[in-house]
């Protein structure tokens, strides 16, 4: 497939993928300073082959799952309130950082997204445009298909997620050809058909 497509394309996927979003409540704020952790929120960690995976592992059932997997136990202390994970974590966050680093530099990309969808535990791959283009999350979904185009022959494009639940149209208007729309538009500034006529004649438009 085309890069330039595979380009444009993951711009399009990966934009809620790469935005951490999350909400605290005026309770943990208070609590926990005000700050918001970038600990395991929106935070990318290269491997063990030079790839990287993102780690979102903001609840506490899923950093104790995480702890545990990666044989770092000490890491998720029992007695730790749920609230802790939307702090900034204070003198703690570099032995957090330190325990998912070290584990991810250990690892090859694919692997640790298989040892971790089977845990049921959010730490996934992040794809390269012609990776995310064929991986099996867009192909299931149908996200993207290739159309016939007036002069270009057939193209890519990025279906609406929506499609599926019937709640959008189906094709997509393709974009004019340079001037399509010329005599239109002129018509609604108020040219007549015949100063348009003479327009073209003339090499104008």
């Amino acid at each position: 497939m085309p890069s330039e497509y595979a380009e444009k394309v993951l711009d399009q996927i990966s934009t809620v993928a790469r935005r951490g979003i999350y909400v605290l409540s005026e309770d943990v704020q208070e609590s926990h300073g005000g700050r918001q952790t970038d600990v395991e929120v929106k935070v990318v960690y290269p491997t063990r082959d030079g790839k990287t995976v993102a780690v979102s592992l903001l609840e506490t059932r899923y950093w104790r799952k995480f702890c545990l997997a990666i044989g770092r136990p000490d890491l998720a202390p029992e007695h730790e309130h749920p609230s802790a994970r939307l702090s900034s974590h204070g003198e703690l966050t570099e032995g957090y950082r330190k325990g998912i680093a070290d584990y991810c530099a250990a690892h090859d990309r694919d692997d640790i997204a298989r040892a971790m969808a089977e845990q049921d535990i959010p730490v996934i791959p992040v794809l390269t445009p012609d990776e995310a283009l064929q991986s099996r999350h867009v192909a299931e979904r149908q996200l993207v298909r290739c159309v016939p185009h007036a002069t270009e022959g057939k193209i890519t494009e990025l279906r609406n997620p929506l499609h599926s639940a019937g709640l959008v149209r189906e094709q997509r208007t393709p974009a004019p050809e340079i001037g399509a729309d010329n005599s239109e538009v002129l018509q609604r500034l108020g040219f007549s058909k015949i100063e348009i006529a003479d327009l073209v004649n003339a090499g104008t438009i």
